[in-house]
């Protein structure tokens, strides 16, 4: 076998520098991805924070992720109060303890969504298509509802004339 050589030390850590170093490349890669191109299929977005303030001084606008395209992307934990989800792709997205209050998903694609223990209150589902997604039935109390598909595929018309 004289093609095999044993690895040495200072290629292990070359390699394991190069690997290190570009996970926090790839980490802001990402969020730019989600920023600028509105497009980060499978992205780990877990405890990120796009929330606008509670109470603030100034008012800030909401981050708008307006017809972004985000399956399968992970906001477990994410910060998400009043950010904008209108016409986006977000099937099989997790949204697992998120803080989405106030969260607009008009006409958002959420099949297979998962919402556990997620706070939706006052988020706008509204023309939201969200079949077989995780969110109960008291998440579902708290927020507003027009014409949107259920997780049980029924279609709820409870908020169209609010």
């Amino acid at each position: 076998m004289p093609n095999v050589r044993p690895i040495g030390l200072f290629s292990s850590l070359v390699s394991l520098t190069f690997a290190l170093g570009t996970q926090a490349v790839l980490a802001n890669d990402t969020l730019d991805q989600l920023l600028d191109k509105r497009k980060c299929a499978f992205c780990d977005l877990r405890s990120i924070d796009l929330g606008t303030a509670e109470q603030s001084a100034t008012p800030q606008p909401p981050v708008d992720l307006s017809d972004a395209y985000l399956v399968h992307a992970d906001f477990s934990q994410a910060r998400l109060n009043k950010v904008v989800f209108v016409n986006a792709y977000l099937n099989g997205a997790r949204f697992v303890e998120a803080n989405l209050r106030h969260t607009d998903f008009t006409a958002a694609e959420l099949e297979l969504a998962d919402f556990t223990g997620a706070d939706v209150e006052g988020a706008i589902f509204s023309n939201a298509y969200l079949v077989h997604a995780r969110l109960s039935a008291e998440q579902l109390n708290g927020v507003k509802l027009c014409n949107t598909v259920l997780p049980d595929a029924s279609v709820s018309h409870r908020d169209c004339d609010k």
